[in-house]
This record gives structure tokens, C-alpha cells and sequence, in this order.
């Protein structure tokens, strides 16, 4: 089987982790902010993000981290269904995987640590290592969602 251009996504109606596997190898990875309240106009700005990532980088498949608990937000609950909508558009399969099912895939064990997590994400992508760093100095979780994501774009390669 040939390898997929893969677009990890860790969604958030405030932040977005996003990452892009290409034949196994990490090539794009960022935390996208959208401030302000949720309306379409915000819905819309997400959408043209994660549009331009497929367009740019001939995505093949899609793979969306969601929350053990699905939230009941309208705005989560919008934005899960305006990704789905935007990849049937494009042709591009998609895959769902809760957090506890990327602790499974990655480590084995759905009991790590989100620092243990995180470290063993850098070792296998040294190139996140300025991120780990500066998410260890900051008091709250920002770039978490980016690692989630590039987890996201391993789950394929992982459960083989």
C-alpha cells in the first residue's frame, strides 16, 4: 500500500492542533489560534485553514483526535460536522480517535502520563523538541494539541 498524505487534527473552536504526515515522516506541525467568541464567520476561518493544509499538501486522509466525553457545544459539535462535510467534499477518508485510543496506539497503555505522552512523541520526532520545551515553561497547555494531532498521523502506521 502506498503511503497517505495524513493531516492529523486535534480540533478546539479556540486552538487547533495540526500536523502533516507524509510517507510516515512529519513535514508540517503548529498550534492554529482562532480568538474571539464562536460564530460562523469563526467556523468558517477554521474551515479555510484546514482547507488550504488538503489543498497544499494533496491530503489523502483525515484523522480528527476527539475527547473521551464528547462535549455537548454547538460549537464543538459544528465544527466536528463541518470537517466531516469539508473532507466528503474532497473525496478524503477519515478516521476518529478518542485520546484513550492514541494512548493505546502510541504507548500500549491508555494510563500515561500527558508529560510522559509528550516525551515519548519527541523521541520519536526530535524536531518537536523546541515545542516540548516551551510547553514545559508554560502554565497552560498550549501546544498539547499539536502533539494530539501529530499523534493523529501515526495511528495508520501504528496499528500495522
Amino acid at each position: 500500500m502506498a503511503a497517505k498524505a495524513v493531516l492529523g487534527i486535534s480540533p478546539g473552536t479556540r486552538r487547533c492542533g495540526i500536523a502533516i504526515a507524509h510517507s510516515r515522516k512529519l513535514i508540517h506541525y503548529q498550534v492554529q489560534t482562532f480568538p474571539g467568541t464562536w460564530s460562523h464567520k469563526k467556523l468558517i476561518r477554521i474551515l479555510r485553514v484546514i482547507a488550504g493544509h488538503i489543498k497544499l499538501h494533496a491530503i489523502e486522509e483525515i484523522a480528527v483526535k476527539l475527547p473521551d466525553a464528547l462535549p455537548t457545544s454547538k460549537a464543538f459539535i459544528q465544527l466536528i460536522g463541518s470537517i466531516n462535510v469539508l473532507r466528503e467534499r474532497n473525496g478524503i477518508t477519515i478516521q476518529y480517535y478518542t485520546l484513550n485510543e492514541l494512548k493505546l496506539g502510541h504507548a500500549g497503555t491508555g494510563k500515561i502520563s500527558r508529560v510522559r505522552l509528550i516525551e515519548s512523541i519527541v523521541k520519536r520526532h526530535p524536531e518537536l523538541l523546541p515545542e516540548y520545551q516551551r510547553e514545559r515553561r508554560n502554565k497552560e497547555a498550549y501546544y498539547y494539541k499539536m502533539f494530539e494531532a501529530v499523534l493523529c498521523t501515526q495511528m495508520e502506521h501504528l496499528n500495522k
